[in-house]
């Protein structure tokens, strides 16, 4: 009985101690796809099963994040390009939670322009990149993921 009670104390650690801010939580990104409001179990399934981190200029770039919070707060989903000098701009999204603890899913896209000389000259946007998602200004989740030319 004892080494259930470890063994079950162990599971809750692992959980709830995987992310950065001390609850479970689920960050991924998807190729040009668009979420439909309000988001339901099996489209989540889909987004799911068509998760990339590789992508191109042009592409529509789907951050979804599945989270527990356990109140009301500001969220935010911050694009990191390669190059400090580009950064876009945050989303930032008010988190209103029926349910205290209860799973909530919220999402951000991100739209690179290409242009003709993206094709010739490579994509001012090619490198490794980096969604960050914030829940009142504590790191939850981080994501890399790479645009080509």
């Amino acid at each position: 009985m004892n080494m259930k009670r470890w063994a079950v104390l162990l599971l809750a650690i692992l959980l709830f101690s995987g992310g950065e801010s001390g609850f479970a939580q689920d960050l991924f990104l998807c190729k040009n796809v668009f979420v439909k409001e309000p988001i339901r179990r099996d489209q989540i399934q889909t987004l799911r099963e068509s998760q990339s981190d590789r992508f191109r200029p042009g592409n529509r770039i789907t951050a979804v994040l599945i989270f527990h919070p356990s109140e009301d707060g500001r969220l935010e989903f911050r694009w990191i390009a390669p190059f400090r000098g580009r950064q876009p701009q945050p989303y930032v999204h008010q988190v209103k939670q029926p349910v205290p603890g209860g799973e909530y899913t919220a999402y951000a896209w991100l739209v690179l322009d290409s242009n003709f000389l993206d094709g010739i000259m490579g994509s001012r946007y090619a490198g490794r990149w980096r969604i960050e998602t914030y829940f009142d200004g504590k790191k939850i989740s981080s994501q890399s993921f790479w645009i080509s030319n």
